[in-house]
């Protein structure tokens, strides 16, 4: 999945407008704090997992699609205050809905 499409999903899944990715000079520079996380959508590569599928295949597990697991893992980002607030196991099975 590429970064676009990890946006648009993510604008989907949440209702909020897609990020749109500029050049810096194109703003006069990146928000404060954006700089932190430049260098993760400056590259133009895609990671190989063939080997990582075949053993995982081999064992019975089926890589997942993002598509039909962000909206648990925003919804449970959001219980869990993104990180700030605890929450259990337990509590995370009954996540539904974002």
């Amino acid at each position: 999945m590429s970064a676009g499409e990890l946006v648009a999903l993510h604008s989907a899944v949440t209702g909020r407008a897609p990020v749109r990715f500029v050049p810096a000079h194109a703003t006069g520079g990146l928000p404060a704090g954006a700089e932190t996380f430049a260098p993760y959508f400056d590259v133009r590569c895609r990671f190989a997992d063939r080997r990582a599928r075949m053993l995982l295949e081999r064992e019975g597990v089926d890589k997942p699609d993002p598509r039909d697991y962000l909206e648990r893992l925003v919804v449970y980002a959001r219980r869990a205050a993104w990180g700030k607030r605890s929450l259990s196991r337990q509590g995370s099975f009954s996540l539904t809905g974002a």
